[in-house]
């Protein structure tokens, strides 16, 4: 996106063993005399997400996690058809080996307003997807 914009960000964290509470909240807005290429009137997104420890924690543990995350668009340019919503749905696993690597497994499915014209992106010719995802992290 280019040009600038004026928005707001909140955000709140819990972490208080076995429970984890976090989340975010913004609004971006693209005035068009402040947007040049004016390809989105507003932004409006955040997640909520809850964890907690069935054993251990973050030193050494395991941990279920589920997330909500939306996105919302308003007025995109006419030439970039697509959906102007996006919601994903996240239940996962985090194993802590110590607090260094972590391991995560995610079930994630995520649902949009209407299908993609795109055709390289995970939502082409659909408004919904599953995926498992997993990640290692190594934090230093």
């Amino acid at each position: 996106m280019f040009g600038r914009r004026f928005g707001y960000l909140g955000d709140f964290w819990f972490d208080k063993n076995p429970y984890l509470f976090r989340g975010e909240v913004f609004q971006y807005n693209f005035n068009e005399d402040l947007s040049s290429a004016n390809e989105i009137k507003n932004f409006l997104g955040g997640y909520l997400e809850a964890g907690y420890f069935v054993c251990g924690n973050n030193t050494g543990g395991v941990q279920f996690v589920g997330r909500f995350e939306t996105a919302r668009y308003g007025k995109t340019i006419p030439n970039f058809p697509g959906p102007t919503s996006l919601n994903s749905y996240l239940l996962g696993t985090n194993w802590y080996a110590n607090t260094i690597f972590c391991f995560q497994l995610n079930l994630i499915y995520e649902n949009a307003n209407q299908k993609s014209d795109l055709p390289f992106t995970r939502l082409a010719n659909r408004n919904d997807e599953f995926e498992i995802l997993s990640t290692v992290q190594l934090k230093f």
